[in-house]
């Protein structure tokens, strides 16, 4: 996402993102003296760093987000490759191709194994 990304079938191009609260994370063309960037320059990510003070806050609320069903993931990669291997074209598909196309669902799969494994822990501060 902090590239400029090309769709090659569609020809459309999308710019690159970055943060707009670190002045480090920007572009250099868009730093300018004692100014804030502008949102129209793609400025949407917003850079959080944990502390001993907040992070049991910050890892609550993602536990609350998930489990109450307020983020979306991709399909399970499983899920996935049935149905593609139930099409016409996802038999006809080489090995590479359909890793390929398998390879953001799978990783989806392996946030989700990630994520199942943290836990909450007091830690007594």
């Amino acid at each position: 996402m902090v590239l400029p990304s090309y769709n090659n079938t569609t020809g459309e191009q999308f710019p690159a993102y970055f943060t707009f609260n670190n002045e480090y994370h920007l572009p250099p063309e868009m730093k300018e003296e004692k100014e804030e960037p502008k949102p129209e320059f793609n400025a949407i990510i917003y850079d959080i760093k944990a502390g001993s003070s907040n992070d049991d806050a910050i890892h609550s609320n993602l536990f609350a987000q998930i489990n109450n069903g307020s983020v979306y993931f991709l399909a399970n990669e499983r899920i996935v490759k049935d149905k593609l291997m139930n099409t016409a074209r996802g038999k006809k598909m080489d090995i590479y191709s359909r890793r390929e196309f398998l390879l953001p669902y799978e990783m989806t799969s392996r946030l989700m194994d990630e994520l199942n494994n943290l836990r909450l822990k007091p830690t007594g501060i």
